[in-house]
């Protein structure tokens, strides 16, 4: 029975953090992964000067899947963000794609949304980060999120990533409600992600069980981003 360690993590932009230490976040981050035996990371808010870094540090094998915001434009390069998913797995397909039917107006935000899904021999996995200002925005994304979910169905994808909502949004609840429709469940967790808020989740299909799931509270990992990392131990049924 075939077992895999999953994750989310916000990394936090190091342009908009002062005290982002360019050598130091990386090696951690990817110590972090080795030493939880994590099979693959969602991680959210990495720009590129953070990926080269870490593509350096991380264990043999382990690679970056994911594209950026705004591509390769290099006048952007303090917000053009990639919502990646980290891991050492064979990747059959990958993709990265706008939370939005009208791409860098993303539903009247100011910066685009994105999500990014890979494909394995075991997994298929979505990766995101949804809007943090807005709640119109919010809504629009989720469905383009769900619809997408939607397509992939019969693939059971694992959901992962920082919604920037809890359960006291009645639209939240209604994505969950239509998850749980088609058998993908929220992870429950009673402990914050981000500044004494739940904001970050992983979605688990029922063909998975869940053998632990845990937000990394303490330690180094916690000293390099505003958001704590969340994890879970599952395996195939």
């Amino acid at each position: 029975m075939k077992k895999f360690v999953i994750a989310s993590f916000n990394l936090r932009n190091h342009y908009w953090d002062k005290t982002w230490d360019g050598n130091n976040y990386p090696h951690i981050l990817a110590n972090f992964i080795n030493q939880e035996k994590i099979d693959f990371l969602g991680v959210q808010e990495l720009v590129k000067l953070y990926a080269l870094n870490l593509q350096q540090a991380l264990p043999e094998g382990y690679q970056i899947i994911g594209q950026y915001r705004f591509g390769n434009l290099p006048f952007v390069s303090r917000i053009n963000e990639a919502t990646a998913i980290i891991t050492k797995e064979e990747i059959i397909n990958s993709e990265t794609r706008y939370l939005a039917r009208v791409p860098l107006l993303s539903h009247g935000t100011a910066l685009p949304r994105i999500l990014t899904a890979i494909e394995t021999n075991d997994l298929f996995i979505i990766n995101t980060h949804i809007e943090y200002w807005k709640e119109w925005p919010k809504r629009k994304q989720l469905q383009v999120l769900y619809q997408y979910i939607l397509k992939y169905r019969d693939k059971n994808p694992i959901i992962m990533g920082d919604f920037n909502m809890d359960l006291s949004q009645t639209y939240f609840l209604d994505f969950i409600k239509n998850l749980e429709k088609i058998n993908i469940y929220p992870i429950p967790n009673k402990d914050c992600t981000y500044n004494n808020k739940i904001i970050d989740y992983i979605f688990l299909p029922d063909c998975y069980e869940l053998e632990e799931f845990s937000v990394i509270q303490k330690g180094d990992i916690n000293e390099i981003s505003d958001h704590n990392p969340i994890l879970a131990k599952i395996r195939i049924k």
